[in-house]
């Protein structure tokens, strides 16, 4: 009898799920905070800031 190392088996067979198969928020029974916009304070300056990585010498041009 051989036994079957892990992996041997190409592709991997799915696994069946065993957690839970829905979500639903208004059945939580926890009470969670209402959802409020974020807003910059009174006078904030507009700043935009564009960080670019692994784009080369030539990429950074206008």
């Amino acid at each position: 009898m051989s036994q079957e190392l892990p992996g041997s088996t190409l592709p991997i067979p799915d696994q069946a799920y065993q957690g839970p198969l829905s979500f639903d928020a208004k059945k939580l029974g926890v009470k969670l905070p209402p959802i409020t916009a974020k807003r910059p304070p009174d006078g904030a300056p507009n700043v935009l800031l564009i960080m670019f990585d692994d784009v080369g010498f030539g990429a950074a041009s206008a």
